[in-house]
């Protein structure tokens, strides 16, 4: 059935979502739709599959109506125009309870509001309380003010979807702006010319900090590079120009201290072009120190190990030449102590060649 389709009852549901812009301009069609018809009753609705919604009214306060107990469901599922002049003579209608009961219904005219995708989501309608003859020119101008409907709500929605994107743009580039701003790492966009096109807030403290200078954008970023990093920069700054990505390491002596810099030149691109080049360092310092501290205690430990060596070796030698000289007597070897000894000796020799391999391992 028509009043189920997916694609209709989406439709159906971001209209009934939408705030109308124009309300004024809607309530003027259900009055001119009333007075074509000289009619006490008129609306536009959205109906989905379950409930007639009133959106625009005259002549009644009802917000609601269920689908079957509305005129306008055979409206919707033709596709059509319907007029009925005289309710109690349709079937369809004969036995509706706005026919039997109040308001007395006795005559209709509906023509469905369809959306550009061609989903019928709703109606504009008339009733009157008496039965009456239509003409052509009433229906024809039913239909042009229908169409009016429809594009005074497609119009609010494409509005809104308008909004809702760029709200979604501006919140989108406000984060990245605000991560832009506030990451830790130097950020330098940097155009065709060597020019300044964008920078980050720590950029710009580390500038005026470490050289007095105010940094800006349409300057030279060669006007604030470190003189010990300026050739590297230029030539790696040529290569990202020609697409390629570069990551170097540099160590850059300042007034307070020298920092570690980890730096990358990486092609930026607008469209498939590349306008310039994005030079990014951060500070790793600390992850150096740690590095080097690392070092000294492997080679801190390294020594200890060859000093245990060494000294383990000489009394290890003097207990070796003694059984030598004990193996010289008659059945010595025969010995449980003499035995263990030997054991002993030779598991210290084991150990201290051990020792030397580790040795080896961490000075490679």
């Amino acid at each position: 059935m028509i009043r189920y389709k997916p694609e209709r009852l989406n439709e159906v549901y971001r209209f009934l979502n939408l705030k109308i812009s124009k309300e004024d301009e809607l309530q003027e069609i259900v009055e001119l739709s009333a007075h074509i018809f000289n009619a006490p009753i008129a609306m536009i609705t959205l109906i989905d599959g379950e409930t007639q919604f009133i959106k625009t009214h005259l002549g009644t306060e009802k917000q609601t109506i269920t689908y079957e107990n509305t005129f306008c469901q055979y409206t919707v599922e033709n596709n059509e125009m319907l007029t009925v002049e005289d309710t109690t003579l349709d079937l369809r209608f004969s036995q509706n309870k706005y026919v039997t009961g109040h308001p007395n219904i006795r005559f209709y005219a509906g023509i469905p509001l369809i959306t550009n995708d061609g989903n019928s989501i709703g109606t504009l309608c008339v009733f009157d309380i008496h039965t009456k003859k239509t003409e052509p020119l009433q229906q024809e101008m039913l239909k042009s003010l229908s169409k009016q409907v429809i594009r005074i709500l497609e119009f609010d929605l494409t509005l809104q979807i308008l909004k809702d994107q760029c709200a979604a743009s501006v919140k989108s580039n406000n984060m990245l702006l605000t991560y832009f701003e506030n990451s830790s790492p130097f950020h330098f966009l940097v155009d065709h010319e060597l020019n300044i096109i964008a920078y980050n807030k720590i950029v710009k403290d580390f500038v005026f900090k470490n050289r007095n200078l105010v940094i800006k954008t349409g300057k030279k970023i060669t006007d604030y590079l470190h003189d010990e990093i300026f050739i590297s920069f230029m030539e790696n700054y040529s290569k990202a120009l020609k697409g390629e990505s570069i990551v170097t390491q540099h160590k850059l002596g300042y007034a307070e201290a020298s920092i570690n810099w980890h730096i990358t030149y990486v092609p930026a691109y607008e469209n498939g072009n590349i306008i310039g080049v994005s030079f990014n360092a951060t500070d790793v310092t600390k992850n150096v120190n740690n590095q080097q501290h690392l070092s000294y205690q492997f080679d801190a430990i390294s020594k200890i190990n060859e000093l245990q060596a060494s000294e383990i070796l000489q009394p290890i030698e003097k207990i070796k030449d003694q059984m030598e000289s004990l193996s010289q007597l008659v059945n010595i070897d025969s010995r449980d102590e003499f035995g263990l000894l030997r054991l002993a000796v030779n598991d210290l020799l084991e150990k201290r060649e051990k020792i030397i391999i580790i040795n080896g391992l961490n000075q490679h």
